[in-house]
């Protein structure tokens, strides 16, 4: 498969920045005591429609590396494009979270808190997602390698690699803290917050995305056949993850239970793929509107890295000015107002000098047409 544009990549993109922010907010509020029992199960529920956020990132991110890099992969611009569209807008929001928000102890060890991302609660990502582009170089090795095999070794390495994965992912919390002393001895906050989130144990997604960009005509054809089937699996899975986030809230005769690590992947991947079929809809209903997509998207990164800014400073404002004792109906009116504040912060900051630096978008020009024979004869 050939270097392409995928439109309905972008609207994902937009859709996985939405349910960040449902999540930094609506999920926030879930867990306040002090909200209504009726606030709480629809938060909770909002919630949880949102947590496939960063696995399907990091399923795009799969999916976009390969697809730019697989048939053509050079080291240097790699890095390079990282760094200046990716690392430099981190820092950057890195240091104004730091001095907006007054966390100037962090300074004293800036290097654990920039690798571990910890700057910002929403930050981790980006120290666990940088790790994985540096990275990428020896997993395109590997990839290639196993692609040039028998179809049974591509199956019996994937294999493995599930089960693998769901055995270090049931017991992440002993390899955390085993892997931290081994590593670092008596770990600090921020070395144990670095191991904590290893790409590792996000890395099913990573291949679950690299593998839908190897056979996407394929799996396509088979996620809009099949799209009905995917959502009545979807049914029985969404019933078990709520009960798991709200048992803690009903009486005490309701079993309290812990997700299961297989039904947590299964949701997260058919979420993912849910998302994707709503994606290929949209982009066939907004065909019109592909540009504005594609700069929506765009600006989506720059947008996640500066929405909690944004949404606590909105939060604060609401809570002092608008009489609202609802968590739910207060959560939305900031959920609505940071989503798009922080959209329309980057529409604006793309126009600026070293804007690519800020939000990792290429700087625009602000083109202003001026008509001068128009404008003497109207004089």
């Amino acid at each position: 498969m050939s270097k392409k544009r995928f439109n309905e990549i972008n609207i994902m993109r937009i859709i996985g920045f939405l349910l960040v922010v449902d999540q930094h907010i609506l999920g926030g509020y879930a867990q306040r005591p002090e909200a209504s029992f009726g606030d709480s199960m629809v938060l909770h529920f909002l919630y949880l429609i949102g947590r496939p956020a960063v696995p399907m990132f990091v399923a795009i991110t799969g999916f976009t590396l390969f697809n730019s890099n697989y048939q053509g992969f050079n080291l240097k611009n790699f890095y390079i494009k990282r760094i200046l569209n990716i690392v430099l807008p981190y820092l950057f929001w890195s240091f104004a979270t730091i001095i907006i928000f007054h966390k100037y102890n962090m300074l004293k060890n800036l290097i654990g808190v920039i690798f571990s991302g910890t700057a910002s609660y929403h930050l981790w990502y980006m120290g666990m997602i940088i790790r994985l582009y540096i990275w990428f170089p020896i997993i395109l090795k590997i990839w290639t390698f196993i692609m040039k095999k028998d179809i049974k070794v591509k199956y019996v390495c994937y294999a493995v690699f599930c089960i693998v994965y769901l055995i270090i992912l049931k017991n992440n919390q002993y390899l955390t803290e085993e892997i931290s002393k081994l590593v670092f001895g008596e770990p600090t906050f921020y070395q144990k917050r670095f191991i904590q989130y290893t790409p590792i144990y996000w890395s099913i997604y990573f291949v679950c995305g690299a593998a839908a960009w190897f056979n996407y005509e394929f799996l396509k054809s088979l996620a809009i056949k099949y799209w009905t089937r995917i959502l009545l699996i979807q049914i029985p899975l969404t019933i078990y993850m709520y009960y798991t986030q709200i048992c803690s809230r009903l009486p005490f005769y309701f079993p309290r239970i812990n997700y299961f690590y297989l039904f947590y992947i299964l949701y997260m991947l058919n979420m993912i793929i849910l998302i994707y079929i709503l994606s290929l809809k949209l982009n066939e209903k907004l065909e019109s509107l592909k540009a504005f997509i594609e700069e929506l998207s765009g600006l989506s990164y720059g947008a996640y890295l500066i929405h909690v800014i944004v949404l606590q400073k909105a939060a604060a404002i609401i809570r002092d000015n608008v009489p609202l004792k609802s968590y739910l109906l207060s959560g939305l009116l900031i959920f609505i107002i940071s989503s798009i504040t922080s959209l329309a912060a980057c529409w604006v900051i793309q126009y600026i000098p070293f804007a690519q630096y800020i939000i990792g978008v290429k700087r625009k020009t602000l083109k202003l047409t001026y008509n001068l024979s128009e404008s003497i004869n109207q004089s």
